[in-house]
């Protein structure tokens, strides 16, 4: 327990609470009175703002997003991009040449477009803490079928359909998670990713496993960390976007490595029925 105290009375530092393992939040106001006799005595009023502190911290988080990665990677890519205009002018009588560059500032223009939707989903999940029923399987059909496959990646899905709750933009994190290992691809072979489950009584393991490389350690460090510090730029608004869609899924998210490339594990509580569109 973590906690400030105003020896005048009066309101105090909010006290920090670990509660079986959950951590809650309380705001704490003192007040003294005076009863028979000159006795005098403390009134305590205890409030739980953990939800009113998450909020603030999610927040800082959408702040330092736009702040820092965000403006980072916008300075780097327009960078590249000014500089490819620029090399057009020297080469405009070379069509291969003009071809290529111009293909180089549209994979950095869409890229720079990619990222300001995830940080527009990011204030979008951010902004709502509703779930929804639905078919675990359903949401990762309709992951895959969002990615769009390319011939020259192989996704095997064998999910059990098995209601749960998670929220509505729950397949978003699993595209970003597919999109991931994907990108990552450092082997020879083309890219594999391979979706799978695991049932409890009471909950589903769902894990994302590729075969090729994998995310890097710097990654897995932020899809497992536990505050919203040290926000890297290397990390991507992406895997940040996977943290929020499920936690706000009340699921858990770890990593871990396997001989070839990386699993990653989302948790997910069983719900009782689906209803998922």
């Amino acid at each position: 327990m973590k906690h400030a105290t105003d020896p005048d009375g009066g309101k105090t530092d909010p006290v920090q609470l670990d509660c079986n393992g959950e951590q809650r939040f309380v705001s704490v106001q003192c007040s003294t009175i005076g009863y028979g006799r000159g006795g005098t005595g403390k009134i305590l009023i205890l409030n739980d703002i953990t939800e009113l502190t998450e909020r603030e911290r999610e927040l800082n988080l959408l702040k330092e997003i736009f702040s820092r990665v965000f403006r980072h990677n916008i300075r780097n890519d327009l960078t590249v991009i000014n500089g490819y205009a620029d090399l057009i002018t020297d080469v405009q009588d070379d069509p291969e040449q003009v071809n290529e560059l111009t293909a180089g500032i549209h994979r950095k223009s869409t890229h720079l477009l990619n990222q300001a939707e995830k940080a527009r989903q990011i204030e979008t999940v951010i902004s709502t803490d509703r779930t929804v029923t639905g078919s675990l399987q359903q949401a990762v059909d309709d992951a895959i079928a969002a990615y769009g496959q390319p011939e020259a990646v192989e996704i095997d899905s064998t999910v059990e359909e098995v209601p749960v709750e998670f929220h509505p933009q729950f397949h978003v994190a699993l595209v970003e998670l597919i999109e991931n290992a994907v990108d990552h691809n450092s082997g020879p072979e083309p890219p594999t990713v391979d979706l799978t489950t695991e049932s409890t009584e009471t909950s589903v393991r769902l894990s994302i496993t590729d075969a090729s490389g994998g995310i890097q350690p710097s990654e897995i460090e932020v899809l497992e960390a536990e505050t919203e510090t040290d926000l890297d730029h290397s990390s991507g608004i992406g895997l940040w976007l996977v943290r929020y869609i499920v936690k706000r899924s009340r699921g858990t998210l770890s990593a871990s490595t396997t001989e070839s490339g990386t699993r990653i594990t989302i948790e997910l509580e069983k719900a009782a029925e689906t209803t998922h569109k």
